[in-house]
């Protein structure tokens, strides 16, 4: 317990508190990564359990958002995966009773860790580089319809880029050229599939 508390006692002593943190903006599960950092900062606990949900950070093969981190120029990056998987043993350790009173907590939702079929992100991969756009693998934290359907069968995605990082929100905007361009890609990849059957 001591460790624990040490280790984000030490990791968010760190944070810059940044004013439109890029940590935040970066995280592909859409994690209001500074804010929990913030509040564990600050000994919110409870609060920092609150915005976590229970999304884990340690399925991520590329976080981005110690990449993003603005302590990284001066140092080291905050370890944000590992300050939010403690974050959610906090959770999964609560006491039952404190000061007589019940504590519980419940799974609101959650979803398996999906990976898509690599001969299909090859043929994306193949497309997008044919094609010469500028490009970048990710990982998604929303649930799509290509994750439940790949129990299923083989499956990828094509993203797009969105105006100022905007996803699943009123201001998301992808411009007509980004569109035909996503397009483009799905149908080479698609092309080449066909090839292969």
């Amino acid at each position: 317990m001591f460790n624990r508390e040490l280790f984000l006692e030490t990791q968010t002593s760190r944070c810059l508190l940044c004013e439109n943190a890029p940590c935040s903006h970066a995280c592909t599960s859409h994690l209001p990564v500074s804010d929990i950092i913030r509040s564990f900062r600050f000994e919110n606990h409870m609060g920092a359990a609150e915005k976590v949900g229970n999304v884990s950070c340690m399925d991520c093969s590329n976080p981005v958002c110690m990449s993003a981190c603005r302590r990284s120029k001066l140092d080291s990056a905050v370890e944000i995966p590992k300050v939010i998987a403690q974050v959610v043993s906090i959770i999964e350790n609560m006491p039952k009773e404190v000061a007589k009173c019940k504590v519980d907590y419940e799974v609101a939702w959650t979803r398996d860790t999906v990976y898509y079929d690599k001969t299909l992100a090859g043929y994306v991969q193949e497309a997008v580089d044919e094609l010469g756009y500028s490009n970048q693998r990710i990982n998604s934290g929303a649930g799509h319809d290509a994750q439940f359907a790949s129990y299923m069968l083989p499956t990828t995605m094509v993203f797009v880029p969105s105006k100022d990082g905007h996803s699943h929100c009123e201001p998301e905007f992808t411009s007509t050229k980004q569109c035909t361009m996503g397009a483009s890609v799905l149908l080479n990849a698609v092309l080449k599939c066909d090839k292969e059957d």
